[in-house]
């Protein structure tokens, strides 16, 4: 089987219901919601922008705050708590403390799960204003997250040349501290002309440490990574193509089933041998269905997508595919706030008020893959190992001809979350087969890794 993420479920769900009740999500929703609709329409330069990217910020960093100060209460009530035990205090003085304890922690689970959904609103952000394009971004999260800034001279120069570069005529401009995928530099820039991306370190000083120089000259790798197209990521070079045809994806089957998720409070599609879907409307849930119940509704959902499976050779992709916000930032996945959806279902998705979990079937890929002509080997897992260094774990073994590739895990989790129509998956393979006699000449097996991205038009498109 195919190795799964060890994400204790029970643990998460009981974590978001203790974040998602507390007063705190309640008095801040409205404020998120209307922040992200501002930003589906900023135009994407001039004073609209900046106070769009301003208007996140300072959501930020009030959050941050706000997630301190409970952090702040919940050290030192623990530390109160450990002391009454020593001078062996009344049972309720104790339980007056744990419930002050509980309080503090329910209120910084609540202000990480609103930090979260507003970064995703600044993912979106990124995304369109950067032509959706996916390796790109995916190079630029390849590093530690960004922390929420503080309020020092540092960001107030950060903001100035974000402005001075509006006002100069730079259209496309993103505060990367909005964002989880901007991980590297203060700015980042997009030139129209070129279609390139570039970073940009703002310093309030003027003095170069040894830390400056080390990070100068590393953003100037990961920039000559992008101008190249030839990325370096996860310890291997990854190449940037371009699909021909644009992304399909199930989309509006999940808008439909969110829908039947409200009525029932469950719902689940499978298509064909491939990919299967099932969301929670756990919001509900959570309110309405006694903790000892959920096991049953997990089985039903879960059920539908074990029966993918139609041979006992075939390997499912980890449920845990698809990433709410809660759980947090994923690199590989395109961010709920740019799905294709009515903005109320992606505000869903983003707050976890619905969870979203899917599969790819391997083995049913690669019996579709064959009928269009693929030659198809489909890689055992259990006879291989994870590669740390590169996180490369191949599963499909793709050819024609006398060339042949691997396919990682990386690509079928990413279908599974994005929700990938099977055609769409042989876009990219035919992306890489075309690529490969120029990229690797006069190999006969390539080594290696690539990304494509996909023009972004036609009903599927992003946004």
């Amino acid at each position: 089987m195919i190795p799964r993420a060890k994400i204790d479920e029970s643990q998460r769900v009981r974590e978001f219901a203790v974040a998602s009740t507390h007063r705190l999500v309640d008095d801040n929703r409205k404020v998120v919601e209307q922040l992200f609709k501002d930003s589906l329409v900023a135009p994407l330069d001039g004073p609209a922008l900046l106070d769009v990217q301003l208007a996140l910020l300072r959501n930020l960093l009030l959050l941050e705050q706000a997630r301190k100060k409970f952090h702040h209460h919940k050290s030192l009530i623990r530390r109160a708590i450990g002391t009454l035990r020593r001078e062996g205090a009344n049972t309720s003085k104790l339980d007056h403390g744990d419930d002050l304890y509980r309080e503090s922690y329910a209120g910084e689970l609540a202000a990480r799960l609103l930090i979260r959904v507003v970064k995703t609103i600044g993912d979106g952000l990124a995304w369109r204003l950067f032509d959706y394009d996916q390796p790109s971004l995916r190079l630029l999260s390849e590093h530690a997250p960004i922390a929420i800034p503080q309020y020092d001279k540092g960001l107030i120069e950060e903001v100035r040349r974000f402005a001075e570069m509006l006002a100069s005529g730079q259209p496309r401009v993103v505060l990367n501290a909005i964002t989880n995928v901007l991980r590297i530099g203060d700015l980042t820039t997009l030139d129209l002309a070129t279609g390139g991306l570039a970073i940009h370190e703002v310093k309030s000083g003027t003095r170069a440490t040894a830390r400056t120089v080390r990070q100068a000259e590393y953003i100037g790798l990961v920039q000559a990574g992008l101008d190249h197209g030839t990325l370096p990521m996860a310890g291997q070079k990854m190449v940037k193509l371009t699909a021909e045809k644009p992304l399909r994806t199930f989309m509006p089957n999940l808008a439909n089933a969110m829908d039947d998720a409200d009525k029932q409070l469950i719902s689940s599609r499978k298509f064909g041998e491939v990919l299967a879907f099932g969301v929670f409307a756990q919001s509900r849930i959570i309110d309405e269905v006694l903790e000892a119940d959920w096991q049953g509704l997990n089985d039903s959902v879960f059920g539908r997508l074990q029966s993918l499976k139609t041979s006992t050779t075939d390997h499912l992709t980890p449920f845990l595919a698809s990433q709410p916000s809660i759980i947090g930032f994923s690199p590989n996945v395109a961010p709920y706030s740019i799905f294709p959806l009515e903005p109320k279902l992606r505000l869903g998705l983003m707050f976890g008020d619905y969870l979203l979990i899917s599969t790819v079937n391997v083995g049913g890929l690669a019996r579709w893959l064959r009928k269009r002509g693929w030659d198809i080997e489909v890689l055992d897992p259990g006879e291989q190992e994870l590669e740390d260094e590169t996180l490369h774990f191949p599963v499909m073994r793709i050819g024609r001809g006398a060339i042949s590739f691997e396919v990682g895990l990386n690509l079928f989790l990413q279908a599974a979350a994005e929700l990938w129509m099977p055609e769409s998956f042989e876009q990219a393979l035919n992306a890489t087969f075309k690529a490969v006699p120029h990229l690797y000449a006069g190999n006969r097996e390539v080594e290696g890794a690539t990304m494509v991205t996909f023009p972004n038009e036609g009903r599927w498109a992003w946004n």
